[in-house]
């Protein structure tokens, strides 16, 4: 069975706030401010979609928005938010794979290498660093095991790899080292912000 969020999509939101509370969206939402006027955007593992009405109520116009998810049931939900005159295009598949798109400005990818064990999420990093243009952003957020509450963080990641390797087919039992993977390719951190009692975190990579 591949992996895939069908099952969960139409309660996804729902179980993301019982999990982990408003903070979940809050580090997101933090990183909308820096998609500039124009921008052609990489969603990667967006969900239910609900940041596309975030970012249309910066940019109600001129942004052209590729939105990739594996799950059928996400797209649909997503395809139905309100992007106003924006530009989204629904791309069903897999980040494995390679898929159509190229020369981004801008890739958001939240809490989605979370997914995948270390080998995997180091293919996907460098397919999608190919895709997003020198000089540009790649807007990060995902969990992190820092700070004064590193035994809850750990029981709360347990506790959600348990649930999402059984109902989802997540490969991944623990966090991958993302951080490590934007040292390697170079990336300059422009901005970065924790959520939750240092358990998520929120930056901004640019590609030079």
């Amino acid at each position: 069975m591949k992996r895939s969020y069908d099952t969960i999509a139409g309660v996804y939101d729902i179980l993301a706030g019982i999990f982990i509370g408003k903070a979940l969206r809050d580090a997101q939402i933090y990183l909308v401010q820096y998609i500039p006027a124009g921008a052609k955007v990489l969603i990667v593992g967006g969900g239910t979609g609900w940041i596309l009405e975030e970012i249309t109520r910066m940019y109600s116009k001129g942004l052209q928005i590729d939105y990739l998810d594996i799950s059928a049931n996400m797209i649909s939900k997503a395809s139905k938010r309100n992007v106003e005159q924006n530009n989204v295009r629904f791309i069903k598949q897999s980040a494995v794979e390679n898929f159509e798109g190229n020369n981004y400005n801008i890739i958001l990818s939240p809490f989605f290498f979370d997914n995948f064990k270390e080998s995997t999420m180091c293919g996907i990093f460098n397919r999608l660093h190919q895709k997003l243009q020198p000089n540009g952003l790649w807007l990060y957020t995902d969990f992190q095991v820092a700070g004064e509450h590193q035994f809850f963080q750990k029981g709360i990641l347990y506790l959600m790899y348990t649930f999402f390797r059984t109902v989802c087919n997540i490969e991944a039992t623990h966090l991958p080292n993302v951080t490590a993977q934007f040292a390697k390719y170079e990336y300059k951190i422009i901005q970065s912000m924790t959520f939750k009692k240092k358990f998520i975190i929120s930056s901004v990579y640019e590609r030079v």
